[in-house]
């Protein structure tokens, strides 16, 4: 009986805020852990389209602080993806040239040293990581594939009744 009880209190929670997560990619570069999904809403069917990398700061080697980029179709514009694969795309060409210094204009994620071989990351918490250019290019071919939907226009519906106001 008291397994019965418990049972149909529990009840109630159950299908409640559940949804399940399918990966696309989860992949390591570099210091990068690198994941692409989505997680389906069970009771509504909504879908939220993530993108997450996760490294170490480079700063503290006895630390385990953490940097992180999150873009999640929730929060963010499509544009935010398109505006990441642009500025590594402008990071990984100048990395050839050592006397440029450059930090990027529309994340501010990215950032060169003059004299440096090294595209260093930087998050909002100021957590600092950095990729040699083999490794840039990779994040760059793994950010380029990412595929989220822009979502559906809603059309509007003509209708054919006339107006209930007449014009003289």
């Amino acid at each position: 009986m008291k397994k019965l009880l418990l049972i149909l209190l529990c009840l109630p929670f159950i299908g409640f805020g559940q949804s399940k997560t399918h990966y696309y990619s989860d992949i390591n570069i570099g210091i990068l852990t690198c994941q692409n999904y989505v997680e389906v809403e069970l009771e509504s069917g909504d879908s939220t389209f993530f993108m997450y990398v996760v490294y170490k700061d480079q700063r503290y080697r006895n630390l385990d602080y953490t940097g992180n980029i999150y873009i999640s179709t929730k929060y963010h514009k499509h544009s935010a993806i398109d505006n990441l694969v642009e500025d590594m795309t402008t990071c990984v060409k100048y990395m050839d040239d050592p006397s440029i210094a450059w930090t990027d204009s529309k994340t501010g994620l990215f950032t060169l040293l003059a004299g440096s071989p090294r595209m260093f990351i930087t998050a909002d918490g100021g957590e600092m990581g950095y990729l040699e250019k083999d490794d840039a290019e990779l994040f760059l071919a793994w950010l380029s594939q990412l595929t989220y939907p822009k979502g559906k226009k809603k059309k509007k519906k003509k209708s054919n009744r006339k107006s209930p106001f007449r014009t003289y």
